[in-house]
């Protein structure tokens, strides 16, 4: 249902130059086409409702964050936040190598880039760091494909 809603508000909506994000639930090849159609960029949280396009992805930056990307050209970005009573550090890497997956499923043709973010946070009380959130996402960006 959420599927249908989503492919129906787009069609609705003066999106054009923007970019959309969406959680896993909207993480669909026809809702990245459809924005792709609207002449907007997106970015969509990948997790395990996308299969073994899903597990690819997640070998692949598995694989890659062991080695912090060394053997991958990429781009990284830190930050650091240290409101609301706790640290919070992410690391991002993003990689527009992917062939390798366009090939493997062609029905994400629109995909340029997939990302991952490492997430740490420390409540300030006692210091203590939470377990890591891996996040990662699929995106078409304009600035992406020169």
């Amino acid at each position: 249902m959420y599927y249908c809603i989503n492919l129906a508000l787009i069609k609705l909506l003066d999106i054009e130059g923007t970019t959309i994000t969406t959680n896993a639930m909207g993480c669909q090849f026809a809702i990245g086409n459809q924005i792709i159609a609207a002449k907007t960029d997106y970015v969509l949280v990948l997790r395990g409702n996308q299969g073994k396009f899903h597990d690819d992805i997640k070998l692949f930056l598995d694989t890659q964050l062991k080695s912090c990307f060394t053997s991958l050209a990429h781009m990284m970005f830190k930050s650091v936040d240290g409101e609301h009573g706790r640290i919070e550090q992410r690391t991002v890497w993003l990689t527009t190598n992917i062939d390798w997956l366009i090939e493997s499923h062609s029905r994400w043709i629109s995909v340029k880039a997939i990302t991952v973010v490492d997430s740490t946070r420390q409540e300030k009380v006692n210091m203590k760091p939470k377990k890591n959130d891996i996040t990662s996402a699929v995106m078409k960006i304009k600035q992406l494909n020169s």
